[in-house]
């Protein structure tokens, strides 16, 4: 994901106040930046006190840029076409992000013994970020709530989750003509609780024996804790809470989650939030293996990629 001011503004190092440039450098600054258009799936509206300085305006313009560009990738974030586990995955990838925002942004004011008078240049600039970030997260939940896996906190409660206490001010408001059109459109879905990968694959055997002749090829798995047959069974089983299987890998995560990702069309239900959820992988150093670890190493370069393609072909 991109990187947003969010951070860059409360660094110890180079953070807001150890900004010294002059009123008039803001003002040769602000002939270099325009303002975006506030983006088209916002939900919310930050109506904040209008700056009155060069230094709150160049800052105000870039905190707002930063917050409609990640209002308006949240869509990217959730495509049409992902399965459900890969939009709850996005959704809680998202919250985590917004929620180190605001910990980081609170534990500023806090050091730094910030008010929310908004006279001074850095009041203004760091509740104004504060505000920003609430947004986020208010965005997020108001768009994709269905995904959450997380509580929901309205405005107070979000405030008062972070920064400890009862806002002065509320200056966020809510776009009726978008709730109007959220109703019409958006669809809320159950989280899908299946306890298979659900294989679909035409010939179990046929997979039994590819499978077990890519175990061995690539050293996927140490049969010291259990052996293929019996990652097999876990593979295709109706309902995999009922075994007692543990798979720990040999191979690299990244040629793990590339196997992963080839057989998806031969499942129902076979991917990085599955295999989390099931709590039956465990990489060489012992770890359970979780979406993240598989999101993070997916890549289309893979050791003994050929092989591993070979392979899965075979189940055409």
């Amino acid at each position: 994901m991109a990187k947003y001011v969010f951070l860059d503004l409360v660094t110890k190092t180079n953070g807001l106040l150890r900004d010294k440039r002059r009123e008039k450098d803001f003002s040769e600054l602000l002939l270099t930046i325009k303002e975006k258009n506030k983006a088209p799936n916002a939900f919310f509206n930050l109506d904040f006190k209008r700056a009155l300085s060069d230094k709150k305006k160049y800052y105000s313009i870039i905190i707002f840029n930063d917050t409609q560009k990640m209002i308006e990738s949240f869509k990217k974030e959730f495509p049409e076409n992902a399965i459900e586990e890969e939009l709850i995955f996005s959704y809680n990838s998202l919250y985590q992000k917004i929620d180190k925002y605001l910990k980081s942004i609170a534990r500023y004011i806090d050091e730094n013994k910030i008010s929310d008078d908004l006279k001074s240049d850095q009041s203004y600039i760091l509740n104004y970020l504060k505000f920003s970030a609430i947004q986020l997260m208010l965005e997020l939940q108001e768009q994709y709530a269905q995904y959450a896996t997380y509580d929901l906190f309205d405005f107070n409660e979000i405030h008062e989750k972070y920064f400890g206490d009862k806002p002065a001010s509320n200056y966020l408001t809510k776009y009726k003509e978008v709730i109007k059109k959220k109703a019409s459109t958006q669809k809320k879905t159950t989280v899908n609780k299946a306890v298979s990968f659900g294989f679909i694959g035409e010939d179990p055997n046929k997979f039994k024996n590819i499978l077990r002749r890519l175990c061995l090829r690539i050293d996927m798995i140490d049969e010291n804790f259990t052996n293929i047959n019996d990652f097999f069974i876990l593979l295709t089983a109706p309902d995999y809470i009922k075994l007692d299987t543990e798979i720990h890998l040999l191979c690299q995560t990244t040629q793990f989650s590339y196997i992963i990702n080839r057989l998806k069309p031969y499942f129902k239900n076979l991917t990085p939030i599955s295999i989390e959820r099931s709590k039956k992988f465990y990489s060489k150093t012992n770890t359970l293996i979780n979406a993240n670890n598989l999101y993070k190493n997916r890549n289309e370069i893979v050791k003994q990629k050929v092989d591993i393609d070979n392979f899965i072909e075979q189940l055409k």
